[in-house]
Order: structure tokens, then C-alpha cells, then sequence
């Protein structure tokens, strides 16, 4: 399954504003965020694992300790998978797919 995500361009930006089944609403969303200021980005990305439960997905962040931030690692079908991907101390949100203002943190790791 691919997913359109919405998110900021930059390296160490602030990640994932949503997740969307088409690149038409993430454009609307985008254009929703106008008072927003970052370079946009929108990702076509493959979801890792079996079709999401209820619509939601899980980005997995991988944690730099050099630079002290997270970075995006991919997009997961299921919370036990991202947590895998990312270990002890990666970040794990969860989004419901055309609904970008249902963001939760799953998991922060310990640095």
C-alpha cells in the first residue's frame, strides 16, 4: 500500500504533519497549514506490513546521538513493527490515515 505523507523538508525539520490516501489532500492540508513556515514535502512512501487496523498507521523516528534528534524512518502497519525498526531509542507516533490532526506519541525513547 502507498501513502502520501506531508512533512517537513528540511533534514532535521519537524517530521510528519499527515498521512494521506492521495497527493490531492495532502496538497489540500498543506495549503490548510498556511501560517506554517517550513520547506514542504510530499513523500510517496511504501507501508511497511499488512493492511493498518482501523486506518492507523505508525511513523518510526530513528534518534541521532551526535546531532540529539530524530529523524523519519518509514511508515509502519502496525506499532510492534515500527517499535522493532527504531529500538530502545527511536519515537513512535501514530496517525490515522486523511486525518492529520489525529497524531498520538506512541513511544520516545530514552537518550
Amino acid at each position: 500500500m502507498e501513502l502520501f505523507v506531508l512533512m517537513d523538508a528540511a533534514f532535521f525539520g519537524r517530521g510528519i504533519f499527515g498521512i494521506f490516501t492521495n497527493g490531492d489532500l495532502a496538497l489540500k492540508c498543506r495549503d490548510n497549514m498556511k501560517g506554517t513556515f517550513c520547506r514542504w514535502e510530499i513523500r510517496k512512501v511504501s507501508l511497511i506490513g499488512e493492511n493498518p487496523i482501523e486506518g492507523l498507521v505508525y511513523a518510526a523516528y530513528i534518534y541521532h546521538e551526535l546531532y540529539d534528534c530524530y529523524t523519519f524512518d518509514g511508515l509502519y502497519a502496525r506499532e510492534e513493527y515500527a517499535k522493532d525498526a527504531v529500538g530502545d531509542k527511536g519515537m513512535v507516533v501514530e496517525f490515522r490515515i486523511d486525518a492529520p490532526y489525529h497524531k498520538r506519541l506512541i513511544v520516545k525513547g530514552s537518550n
